[in-house]
C-alpha cells in the first residue's frame, strides 16, 4: 500500500472523506462542466472507498469494504449522485439540482459483467439482491445464476454472510 501511514490515520482520511464530498459538490454545481456526472462519480467512488476502509479497520463496524456501493458510484446517475451528497453536506446548495433530478428514476448497476442491459444500468426498484451476502445486486435471476460460479467464490460474498448470520455489527 503506497502511503500506509495515511491510511492508517482516521483523522487525515475523515478530513479527505469531508473535502471529497466538498469537491463533489461543487463539480455538480458547477453547470458549464459537460463532465460533471463523470467526475463527480469517480470522486464520490474514491469518497465512498475511504468510508468503507473507516467502517472496516477504524471503526470496526462491518468486516469488509461493501464495494457493490463504491462501484455503484463510480458508475451513477446525476440523481444518484446529488442523492449521495444532498445527505452528506450540511448546506442547502443542492436542494434546487435535487428538485431539478428527483423525478428522473433511481437506477443501479447489475452486477453481472456481461449483463446485456446498457452499461448494466436497471431501475433500483428491479434489482435483486443476492440473498447469501446481501451485497450484489442483479437485474434478473438470468444474469445471478450466471454470476453465480463467480460470485459464490467470492471471498467478500462468503464473509459478509458469515458476518452477517453471526449478527454482524449487532455484536
Amino acid at each position: 500500500i503506497q502511503y500506509p501511514e495515511l491510511w492508517n490515520d482516521q483523522n487525515s482520511l475523515e478530513w479527505i472523506h469531508q473535502a471529497l464530498i466538498s469537491i463533489g459538490t461543487s463539480i455538480l454545481l458547477d453547470e458549464d462542466d459537460d463532465r460533471e456526472v463523470f467526475d463527480c462519480s469517480t470522486t464520490m467512488g474514491l469518497c465512498e472507498h475511504i468510508q468503507q476502509h473507516l467502517a472496516c479497520i477504524m471503526y470496526e463496524s462491518q468486516p469488509f469494504c461493501y464495494h457493490a456501493r463504491v462501484h455503484d458510484l463510480l458508475n451513477a446517475d446525476q440523481r444518484r449522485l446529488v442523492s449521495y451528497l444532498k445527505k452528506r453536506i450540511p448546506c442547502s446548495c443542492l436542494d434546487e439540482k435535487y428538485k431539478a433530478v428527483k423525478s428522473f428514476p433511481k437506477m443501479g448497476t447489475c452486477r453481472y459483467p456481461k449483463c446485456s442491459h446498457p452499461q448494466a444500468k436497471v431501475a433500483l426498484s428491479k434489482l435483486m439482491t443476492c440473498e447469501r451476502c446481501r451485497i450484489q445486486h442483479y437485474c434478473s435471476e438470468k444474469c445471478q445464476a450466471a454470476d453465480w460460479q463467480r460470485h459464490k467464490e467470492n471471498d467478500n460474498c462468503k464473509q459478509w454472510s458469515k458476518w452477517r448470520l453471526s449478527g454482524g455489527a449487532n455484536q
